[in-house]
């Protein structure tokens, strides 16, 4: 395969994953959004929140691309329902992590700031 036709399927590969990223960003941002989580001065003046939202999404992706990697199977078409599908997947993913987080940064009962 010529040097430019890979730089071409690199470069469409790369704007794929950068729009699905932005999908995903988006979906996981207005969710949190309408949650009450963060609101628009938030992303605005790119608060921590905001910033470790980013961060989650972003470690997702990077772990749903190299599982992608191992399990690749160039058999397998999808169609744009089936990605559409697939991205609010990886949205659902990445809220059920986040409220996993949350409730897992709850300070324990047993701890000294809730002894009175």
């Amino acid at each position: 395969m010529p040097n430019t036709f890979k730089k071409i399927i690199n470069s469409i590969s790369e704007n794929i994953q950068n729009n699905h990223g932005e999908y995903v960003l988006n979906k996981v941002v207005k969710i949190c959004i309408e949650s009450n989580y963060i609101n628009y001065y938030d992303i605005n003046n790119n608060s921590n929140k905001y910033k470790w939202i980013q961060q989650v999404v972003s470690t997702h992706l990077m772990v749903n691309r190299v599982l992608g990697h191992c399990y690749k199977d160039d058999e397998i078409k999808f169609t744009s329902q089936q990605v559409i599908e697939n991205e609010d997947l990886v949205v659902n993913k990445i809220i059920d992590d986040i409220c996993a987080k949350f409730l897992a940064s709850i300070p324990d009962f047993t701890s000294n700031c809730f002894k009175f």
